[in-house]
């Protein structure tokens, strides 16, 4: 806001009016990004650790509840696109920093126990992780961004929210 004053201040009183108003919005605007961008990268994390752990997995059952996840992922990570990708936008995918550490954890972990258990407490470790992250940054833009992109966060924490609870039968 501070750099709204001094950006817009040698204007006149109806010019700084719409220069805070523009100013805002590429706020607003940045912050719809950032939230889109967020569930972007959280959702593609769950489709690359699925896919990393389905060839481990043996047991039929948890095979596919983590399918009938990743589809859920994929579903999401379209939505979050298309969002982006009308705004003029291209998606920013997962950085190199984040995913390399994530698989090799994934592999570490499987190397030494393959157990559903083990499976379903790294699954429901990556779950929460996702809805805290996207809680967060829904909580910076709940009421500047639009409803459509508030309901699409609400509804990957509910889906992030229903992985754990169906995990937890595998604990």
């Amino acid at each position: 806001m501070e750099q709204q004053n001094t950006t817009c201040q040698a204007k006149s009183t109806q010019q700084n009016q719409t220069c805070a108003q523009t100013m805002s919005g590429k706020q607003n605007q940045a912050t719809e990004e950032k939230l889109l961008n967020n569930i972007y990268q959280n959702v593609k994390m769950g489709v690359d650790a699925i896919n990393t752990l389905l060839p481990k997995v043996e047991d039929q059952a948890m095979r596919q509840d983590l399918t009938t996840q990743l589809l859920g992922y994929e579903e999401f990570s379209t939505q979050a696109t298309k969002l982006l990708l009308e705004q003029g936008k291209t998606p920013k995918e997962i950085s190199a920093f984040q995913k390399i550490p994530a698989e090799a954890g994934i592999h570490m972990n499987t190397l030494r126990d393959r157990s559903n258990s083990n499976i379903a407490e790294m699954m429901i470790n990556g779950s929460i992780m996702g809805i805290i992250d996207t809680t967060r940054t829904l909580n910076q833009c709940r009421e500047t961004c639009p409803k459509q992109l508030t309901q699409l966060a609400h509804d990957i924490i509910d889906f992030e929210d229903n992985n754990v609870t169906r995990m937890r039968a595998y604990l």
